[in-house]
């Protein structure tokens, strides 16, 4: 509530400046500082209240100046109101005065709004007439509005008047181009007014109306009938009178249906049109796939990019790079670049979806972290071994394929499983024996897992071979789940299956040394026939050997002097054992059984043998030509040779089965399902065609099969009973897709097409036949069976080890007994993608001889002929076995044999023949009492005796290792110094004493990193004296051990060395160990020493040094199977081509004459090559160029 004194528009103006001021920042102030505001509202007089409060804060200040300006608006109001006549109290409080105010402004508006009314009344009137009496107040008002009705009656009739008129002249305009009867009579009606004229009239004229509308759908039913069926019209209008249309008309929708359908029939059954179909299908299935594909790729590099980081992005680089500069993981610092591929996969493995790649750069590449991958796939399985089980710990869900029917893991005797079950009972006794007993070297990672998940996705469907090819290992290896041959074919092909008896066959050397050279030139000229003969053009050809390596290099070597360069590539011709054709495949395979007719043979039923004779048999595409020298009864029943033999000259090579007899047209057949199948099968036949019924494929049936020199067409029979529902349709439909995915293609006949017109029917089925090449009577000249009274059956295969011991045993030498034919691996050394995909194994051939070849084998890494990139190495079996694990005959022997040598040195083949007891038993312990360090061997091929190992005292001098034998004794047997190079891989050597163990090592240790294995070897300490020894190298400095693939090696220590520690080794490094084993070999060749130091363990020969600067040696490669010779200058490096195309040219350095022969050779690929490993010595070692690389 305000109370003031003061009132006015002048008190409301200061009080508004004061509130304005002080909502601006400024205050109301005491007695000093006032703002001229707050004076001029002072000098009005005492302070007005709010609410009984001063008002002196801004609110309140601004509560007073509205009161004020209230006041002051209700005077002026009231000033105006009354120049009008109207009072408006000013008094009271100012609510009562505002309200008032209100209340008169209502009532002026309420007279304003009657006034607006009153002259719009006055104005419509004027309009009506200018005599209208104007309206100045509430009477004449009120006359006005009793004279409005008549008024508004005398309007509305002339408004009617003039619509009428209107509507007259408006009808007569409507009908002025077509005047007629029915329009004039309205037009006259309306112009006299007359209502029932007016309605007669319109009656007239919608008749009127009717019929034309009748005539216009007539004419145009009549247009339409004449365009559609011009005929019918035509009938019509002759013969509209005819009564008998009323009958017709009835059945007309009936008989168009009818006609239509016949019409469909016909469409549908156009020449090619099913084909037209099938492609339309076919584009937009492969349209389908394709985009799927796309679109799967284009996502997946969606979220790969996504996801990426930068840092992924510079760790991916990273990694290529240093997998590069690892190269083949031979250089100073391919470790330390390893190590760096390592660190960057662990940052970049998640930018990338998929990662493939070998199971070797898996181990250098991916740390074994568990799930680091969310799926592993592993692919040939069945050929991995035990050490690839570390793959189930990458991911939590793993998927293997592979075939454990074909060459898995080498082969490892029975008897050596002795201490693997042992140590297997000793380390893991929580887990079943059933379970446990599967984790051996024996076996395959597929066969390991197999036994544990039950569910197995057989894949039994075979493409790549002609049946009569893969029906002999599908029915000899794949008994339980027979392949299922898909591959198609027709009458003009090769013989699937060829055998050539090659008389006067002639085996001469032994094991990897057996050669049967009759046979190998018979399957050269079989070659060099094939390539003139035109039903061979464009095939492509290898060769299986059966038995033995040097079997491989004669047949290549007797083929590089027949073919050139163009032959090999264009053919594709390769030579080799079955394990190096796993994988691959050829159009033309010829098999080299190599064994002879005087050879005593013994059965192959070993699984190795069923695996490799799996994959021999299954290579060939078109043709499997096996060439022998012996016939089938010189085998016995259950030899895998015998098997493949008797099947390939029995088995029918017919592309088609006879045709059945005795079909009529009338009454039903046994073979067929229906008389429709036979009446079509009968009209194809009566043209001459050769044709099956109801073959089976894959598990189904194909109602008929024509074949023909070019190939086979499958015709469908589509009877009514069979194909009318479309479930019966859709499952035919379906079994015609899964057959051609098979390879087959389709012709389709309908019962109701056939029936409608025989002939139209078949003529589109001529047509395709021709087209196909497939032409009357060209199977009717072939045989359709040959004509032998052999029945193939395959022998059951023995589970017979018995003969593992002695394989075993042979190992340990790597040679093989005559009498145990068996494999043994004898190069510890494959080249895989995958681990055991090419293992080299070597079979036994005919008696046992101590003077069998041991022949050692540089490590090969295979690269890509594009890049340098490592595939894989897998070492023996046989180096993660300790000799303890190795099997031996009966202790007997060793005390027999220990008690027999206390008189002199005595050879096996003597003490057999004394004890009267087979030779390979006798020889076995000899070599297992050598291993032992019991025995030495003593002489040189073929006269080699085995003798007690001198004791310590008698062997060591001063300087080296001698022999107290050391002169030749009067029977005869060599010296010591005289013994064999390779006969020091068998462990001649005695334990030698610290010191000369520790300058054997350092020297060893110069050249590569060195193991406890090794140090063994090298030195004869035991296991814990060898680690002693290399943990005290290292704490005095020479040495530092390294991770090596998880193997802690040593190696020199040339950085950290100090000179002290030095001083008593510097001097003798180099020589001693070649003093302790020159002394005990024949050859004083360092590089041949080293060899065969490292023989054991299979490390790559060393450098050796180079002669003279100038000198010349004679080097050569083989590239692309073809040999070029060239001449070495030692000092300068220089190379000069003596042989091919670019004899003559010389290159500064070998890697620039390697490029320059790859590059001639095979242009279109990357020429970089290392000259120092491309290159040989031609000297009769085959040693690589680098062994004098400076």
């Amino acid at each position: 509530m305000v109370e003031t004194e003061v009132d006015g528009r002048r008190a409301a103006v200061v009080f508004h400046e004061l509130a304005v001021a002080m909502e601006n920042g400024q205050e109301w102030r005491g007695r000093f500082r006032k703002s001229d505001q707050q004076k001029a509202v002072e000098e009005l007089g005492p302070v007005p209240t709010v609410d009984g409060q001063p008002a002196t804060s801004t609110e309140n200040v601004r509560y007073v100046a509205e009161h004020l300006r209230a006041l002051d608006c209700v005077r002026s109001a009231a000033a105006i109101l009354a120049d009008l006549g109207v009072s408006l109290t000013t008094k009271g409080s100012r609510a009562l005065q505002v309200n008032n105010l209100h209340r008169t402004v209502s009532e002026v508006q309420t007279v304003n709004a009657c006034v607006a009314e009153v002259r719009a009344l006055v104005e419509r009137l004027v309009a009506v007439g200018q005599g209208a009496p104007p309206i100045r107040g509430l009477a004449q008002a009120q006359a006005v509005a009793a004279a409005a009705d008549a008024v508004a009656d005398t309007d509305r009739a002339e408004q009617a008047q003039t619509y009428m008129r209107q509507l007259s002249v408006d009808i007569a305009g409507a009908f002025a181009g077509a005047v007629s009867p029915e329009s004039q009579a309205l037009i006259e009606a309306i112009d006299a007014a007359d209502v029932d004229g007016i309605s007669h009239a319109l009656t007239g004229l919608e008749i009127a109306r009717r019929e034309r509308d009748e005539e216009i759908q007539l004419n145009t039913l009549s247009a339409q009938l004449e365009s559609e069926a011009p005929n019918l019209a035509q009938l019509i209008r002759g013969t509209s009178d005819d009564s008998s249309w009323n009958v017709r008309l009835d059945e007309l929708d009936d008989a168009w249906a009818w006609r239509r359908a016949q019409a469909w029939v016909q469409k549908q059954h156009e020449p090619g049109r099913d084909k037209e179909l099938e492609h339309v299908l076919a584009v937009t299935e492969a349209d389908i796939s394709q985009l799927t594909a796309k679109l799967a790729a284009e996502r997946a590099w969606i979220g790969c990019l996504e996801r990426m980081t930068a840092e992924q992005v510079g760790a991916l680089q990273s990694y290529r790079d240093h997998v590069a500069n690892t190269g083949k993981g031979t250089g100073k610092y391919a470790e330390t670049f390893r190590v760096a591929a390592r660190d960057a996969m662990q940052k970049a493995q998640g930018a990338v979806p998929a990662w493939v790649m070998p199971l070797q750069q898996v181990l250098a590449s991916i740390p074994p972290e568990p799930n680091s991958f969310d799926v592993v796939v592993v692919d040939e399985a069945s050929q991995a071994d035990l050490s690839s089980l570390f793959l189930l710990w990458l991911a939590p869900r793993v998927i293997v394929v592979g075939d454990d029917k074909q060459c898995a893991p080498s082969e490892v005797a029975s008897g050596a499983l002795d201490d693997v079950f042992g140590r297997l009972e000793t380390y893991l006794p929580d887990m079943p024996v059933y379970l446990r007993s599967s984790l051996t070297p024996r076996s395959s990672m597929f066969s390991m897992l197999r036994t544990r998940f039950g569910q197995v996705v057989r894949l039994r469907e075979h493409f790549r071979c002609m049946p009569e090819i893969i029906n002999w290992s599908s029915n000899q290896f794949y008994r339980d789940a027979p392949l299922i041959p898909v591959r198609q074919y027709g009458a003009d092909r090769l013989p699937p299956l060829r055998t050539t008896y090659v008389p006067g066959g002639a085996v001469t050397g032994k094991n990897a040394a057996l050669v049967n050279r009759t046979e190998a030139l018979a399957i050269a000229d079989a070659i060099e026939a094939c390539l003139s003969d035109t039903a061979y053009a464009g095939k492509t050809f290898g060769v299986v050997v059966l038995q033995g390596q040097r079997q491989v290099d004669l047949i290549q070597n007797e083929l590089l002097k027949r073919l050139d360069v163009d032959q090999w590539e264009d053919r594709r011709l390769r030579i080799g054992t079955p394990p190096d054709f796993q994988g691959d495949e050829r159009h033309v395979i010829l098999l080299s059984m190599v064994i002879g007719p005087e050879q005593r043979v013994m059965a192959m039923t070993k699984n190795e043998y069923q695996r490799r004779y799996n994959v021999a048999a299954s290579r060939a595409q078109d043709q499997l030509w096996l060439f022998h020298s012996v016939t089938s009864d010189n085998l016995q029943s259950t030899d895998l040779r015998h098997s493949l033999m008797t099947y390939m000259q029995s088995t029918s090579s017919a592309p088609a089965d006879p045709m059945p007899e005795h079909v009529t047209r009338d009454s039903k057949h046994s073979e067929f399902d229906s008389l429709f199948e036979q009446r079509i099968f009968l009209d194809i036949v009566a043209r001459g065609y050769h044709v099956n019924c109801q073959v089976e494929v894959n598990g189904r049936r194909i109602d008929l099969v024509v074949t023909g020199s070019a190939g086979r067409l499958a015709v469908e029979c589509d009877g009514d009973h069979w194909h009318s529902t479309p479930d019966q349709v859709r499952s035919d439909m379906e079994r015609e897709r899964e057959l051609k995915r098979c390879g087959w293609e389709f012709w389709r006949i309908r019962e109701s097409e056939y029936y409608m017109d025989p002939v139209a029917s078949l003529s589109g089925l001529w047509a395709e036949l021709d087209r196909r090449g497939i032409s009357p009577g060209s199977v009717a000249s072939s045989p359709l069976a040959k004509d032998t009274t052999a029945v193939w059956v395959p022998p059951v295969m023995p589970n017979d080890e018995s003969l593992a011991e002695d394989v075993a045993e042979a190992e340990l030498a790597n040679v093989i007994p005559a009498d145990v034919p068996v494999p043994v691996v004898t190069v510890p050394v494959v080249i895989v993608g995958i681990p055991g995909e090419s293992l080299e194994v070597i079979e036994g051939g005919q008696g046992m001889s101590s003077e069998a070849e041991i022949k050692i084998v540089d490590p090969v890494v295979e690269t890509d002929s594009e890049t340098t990139m490592p595939v894989f190495k897998v070492s023996s079996v046989w180096e993660v076995m300790p000799d303890s694990a190795i099997p031996r005959p009966e202790d007997y022997l060793f005390d027999r044999w220990l008690t027999e040598v206390e008189s002199g040195p005595q050879s096996a083949g003597g003490v057999a023949d004394l004890w009267q007891l087979d030779r390979v038993q006798v020889w076995a312990a000899a070599r297992k009492l050598v291993h032992e360090n019991k025995l030495c061997r003593v002489g040189v091929r073929p006269d080699i005796r085995y003798q007690l190992v001198p004791s310590a005292d008698s062997v060591l001098d001063g300087q080296g290792i001698v022999n107290p034998h050391a002169d030749t004794s009067s029977d005869g047997v060599t010296s010591e110094r005289q013994r064999h190079p390779s006969d020091l891989s068998a462990g001649v050597l005695p334990r030698l004493d610290k010191g000369r163990a520790e300058q054997v090592v350092l020297a060893y240790a110069e050249s590569v990193p060195v193991n406890v294995d090794q140090v063994m070897r090298l030195t004869r300490f035991d296991e814990g004296s060898a680690i002693q020894l290399l943990d005290g190298l290292k704490k005095r400095g020479v040495l530092r051990s390294a991770d090596q693939d998880g193997i802690t090696v040593w190696m020199r220590n040339i950085d950290g060395v100090q000179e002290e520690a030095l001083a008593d080794v510097a001097a003798s490094q180099p020589v001693v160990q070649v003093e302790a084993f020159a002394e005990t070999s024949e050859t004083t060749d360092i590089a041949e020493i080293l060899a065969l130091i490292d023989a054991p363990m299979g490390h790559p020969s060393h450098e050796i040094a180079s002669p003279h600067r100038g000198t010349r040696s004679r080097i050569f490669a083989v590239y692309k199977g073809v040999r070029t010779e060239a001449v070495f200058v030692h000092g300068t490096n220089e190379v000069t081509l003596t042989s091919g195309p670019l004899s003559g040219q010389g290159y500064q350095t070998p890697s620039g004459a390697a490029r320059a022969v790859v590059a001639y050779q095979s242009p279109t690929i990357n020429p970089l090559r290392n000259g120092w490993e491309f290159w040989n010595l031609d000297d009769g070692s085959g040693r690589q160029l680098r062994a004098y690389k400076g």
